[in-house]
């Protein structure tokens, strides 16, 4: 990105993002921060516009290597000491060469990163569980039926809306209550657990179905009857037909659970 102006203190600021994103989510910022600084925002070796070098050995994408990369930039851009913010993974790349590099960087700015020790220790308690509820259920059960779900359409981020009376401005969208669902279903880990679940079950010889999940929480368990209408409330669920009321989530698994044998006998042998 050009600087609009010169930074008037000595140096200048490096702007690091985790990946090739930076110019959607942060080039606003970047643009804001190069009305008063020079603003260098690369990105990382093996992201975006950047090389993306064989990994001939571990150490060619290690942080200290990405952080001698935006040293030796900076440097080359005439700016021996400078300010440096890295977000997400290009914030771990930030704090490594801040470490590295004392004398170089002045100032460092760490945004949303989560610990590495931290993040390793979670990770290995999720997988702990999963293993461990999936065992569960293969032991205890010949058949095993869940919802078809599409995680990774799940997870897509809601399409920008463009303001008709504003050109250039977006109307909300709800992006960020969409952010902090798909966090939600993220830390679930749905499809870790499923992949280990079908890895168990086909060792021990159970069957694992999956079961396409439409209307399986708007059809009535009890006469069959499938309506939106049914459905009053998120937890509620209340036939219009018969007049039978449930929670909708236990609704929803006894008709997974009574279609998973039927998928089974349709299947070829």
């Amino acid at each position: 990105m050009a600087p609009r102006a010169r930074d008037p203190s000595p140096g200048g600021r490096v702007f690091r993002s985790g990946g090739e994103v930076s110019p959607r989510r942060w080039g606003h910022v970047a643009e804001r921060l190069a009305d008063e600084h020079t603003v260098i925002c690369p990105d990382l070796r093996g992201y975006g516009a950047s090389d993306k070098p064989a990994a001939t050995d571990p150490g060619v994408y290690a942080k200290r290597a990405m952080a001698a990369d935006i040293v030796t930039l900076a440097a080359a851009l005439g700016h021996e000491r400078f300010a440096l913010v890295g977000h997400d993974r290009g914030a771990l790349v930030a704090f490594r060469a801040g470490l590295d590099h004392p004398e170089t960087i002045t100032h460092l700015g760490i945004l949303d990163v989560v610990p590495t020790l931290d993040m390793g220790k979670v990770r290995r308690q999720r997988l702990d569980h999963a293993h461990k509820t999936a065992l569960g259920l293969v032991r205890d059960h010949d058949l095993i039926a869940h919802e078809d779900l599409r995680i990774r359409n799940m997870l897509r981020s809601p399409a920008p809306k463009p303001n008709p009376e504003q050109p250039g401005s977006l109307l909300p969208n709800g992006a960020a209550a969409k952010a902090g669902l798909n966090r939600s279903l993220s830390d679930a880990g749905w499809g870790v657990f499923l992949t280990i679940l079908h890895a168990k079950a086909e060792s021990a010889g159970r069957d694992v179905i999956a079961v396409d999940p439409r209307n399986t929480s708007r059809t009535c368990p009890e006469c069959g009857h499938a309506a939106a209408e049914n459905r009053p409330t998120q937890e509620k669920f209340h036939c219009v037909g018969c007049g039978h009321q449930a929670h909708a989530d236990i609704v929803g698994a006894s008709n997974v659970l009574r279609a998973g044998p039927a998928r089974r006998q349709a299947q070829p042998a």
